[in-house]
């Protein structure tokens, strides 16, 4: 009996003992999730004291501890970040700890985790991780000056000689379609696995993993400031949006970064070109171009049948009562709109490569042909100018068209002038071999001498390449649409 309470007295104390090691266990690691929690906060106040025009992006983004990751790693709805790492970086490598929360917090400027599901990860990732290590190196901030940006200057001064500006989508773009870029590429990927991961910083897995959880506070009351102050009156609603809408506030958030940032440009001159550039290109509204083409189409009857308008049921009521007698016949023509008269103007002052005005013609004629919109009776008059007019077609029939594109040649390089382009589109008129124009598109890089008078059609301006919003004296009455190189490629015919 003596014995079996021993026993019993013995379990009571080894689980009091348990009881204690297991609560005591506990209040360290509510401890350090509250140091690391703080440290973070530390963290975000210090780069808004440096950077103040990311105080909406900074506090947009809420803190969240996770135990899957080991660094930093975001959705755009939340920061994560793994509790032992911050501790240890705050500890022993401050500067990696702003380095990671800037890197990361770039990422959701420019959108990096909107992305689609045919996307080539490895690729993506590491353009992406580039991209804002270049723009934060060019920053030089010393808290988040960093061992491996000695690693990074090798691969940074190559891929500056191929690309003017390094944004994700044109490094990925390199990576992808060019032979020395895909070597780059291999080389730099094996590097990371040979050595410490000098381009990345933070753990991207929540770009591709779907749908993140929601049931999440609200994140403060000056991230609930931030989201009013963009038109959103309930915050803790934005982190259940699906990731599309979440892309969209981003981008709403890199617009009112972009004005900041400009007001501080003009008053201390500071961090101005590939920064400023990237911002704008962040707040800027991506084009459909297909559906950008249907504001020049015009009504017209054409000779077909019209599905639309056809009732089936009378139709066929016909047929059963009176054998082959239908009660109403199809439509004989439809209303569709169609290019009648079309002028696309080519900048060949040699700032666009041939390559890319290939591709954009190829988009523009298959798109039109593909919607329907060329017709019989249609013509597109294209121009290649530089300072003058170097040469024109007209081109009247799909077959003159593919002809045209078959033995394309680049006429020019000279300087760039808009002006006679439109003046030969007004001698056409005038000389009634052109009737009735219903729009002009000139492709260019922006860079030029723009008419003063209106013209008296449809005028847009296709801007392409790093420069294309530095234009100077635009005209009020043409439109501007961007179109990055890239976004020419992926254009869907």
């Amino acid at each position: 009996m003596r014995k079996e309470k021993q026993n019993e007295t013995r379990r009571d104390e080894n689980k009091r003992n348990e009881d204690r090691q297991n609560e005591s266990k506990q209040n360290d690691n509510q401890k350090r999730e509250k140091t690391a929690e703080e440290i973070m906060e530390l963290v975000r106040r210090t780069l808004l004291v440096t950077f103040r025009y990311f105080d909406r992006a900074i506090y947009a983004l809420p803190l969240r501890s996770h135990s899957k990751i080991t660094g930093l790693g975001t959705d755009g709805r939340y920061l994560y970040y793994g509790i032992s790492y911050v501790i240890e970086c705050f500890l022993n490598r401050r500067a990696f700890l702003h380095r990671d929360f800037l890197h990361t917090l770039l990422h959701c400027v420019f959108r990096h985790f909107d992305i689609s599901g045919s996307v080539d990860r490895r690729v993506w990732d590491l353009a992406c991780d580039i991209a804002v290590e270049n723009l934060i190196r060019e920053l030089e901030i010393r808290d988040t000056q960093i061992p491996q940006e000695t690693c990074q200057a090798e691969y940074l001064s190559v891929l500056k000689e191929k690309l003017h500006l390094l944004s994700a989508e044109k490094i990925y773009h390199l990576f992808r379609k060019d032979e020395f870029g895909k070597k780059l590429f291999e080389k730099i990927d094996s590097e990371k696995c040979r050595q410490a991961h000098f381009f990345s910083r933070d753990d991207h897995t929540f770009w591709y993993s779907g749908e993140e959880e929601t049931d999440i506070d609200k994140g403060g009351a000056y991230t609930a400031k931030v989201f009013s102050d963009l038109g959103i009156t309930d915050s803790g609603h934005v982190y259940a949006l699906p990731k599309a809408e979440i892309a969209e506030l981003w981008k709403q958030i890199a617009d009112t970064m972009k004005v900041s940032l400009e007001a501080e440009s003009l008053e201390k001159g500071a961090h101005a070109g590939a920064f400023s550039y990237q911002i704008r290109e962040a707040a800027r509204d991506k084009v459909d171009y297909a559906e950008f083409l249907r504001r020049f189409a015009v009504q017209k009857e054409t000779i077909s049948t019209n599905p639309e308008e056809f009732d089936y049921i009378w139709y066929m009521y016909g047929l059963n009562l009176y054998a082959d007698m239908p009660l109403m016949e199809p439509l004989e023509y439809r209303e569709m709109k169609k290019i009648r008269e079309f002028v696309i103007v080519i900048d060949t002052s040699g700032s666009i490569s041939k390559q890319t005005i290939r591709r954009f013609l190829e988009s523009t004629f298959s798109i039109l042909q593909s919607d329907g919109s060329f017709f019989s009776g249609s013509r597109i008059c294209l121009i290649q100018c530089d300072a003058k007019v170097q040469h024109a077609v007209l081109l009247e029939s799909a077959q003159e068209i593919r002809d045209y594109l078959n033995s394309f040649t680049v006429y020019g390089h000279g300087g760039t002038d808009f002006r006679p382009a439109f003046a030969y589109v007004d001698r056409l008129l005038t000389e009634k071999k052109l009737h009735a124009v219903q729009g002009l598109l000139y492709f260019t890089d922006g860079l030029g001498t723009y008419p003063k008078t209106p013209a008296s059609y449809k005028t847009a301006f296709i801007f392409t390449g790093d420069h294309c919003e530095s234009e100077t004296g635009f005209p009020v009455w043409a439109m501007k649409v961007i179109l990055t190189e890239e976004e020419i490629e992926e254009i869907i015919i």
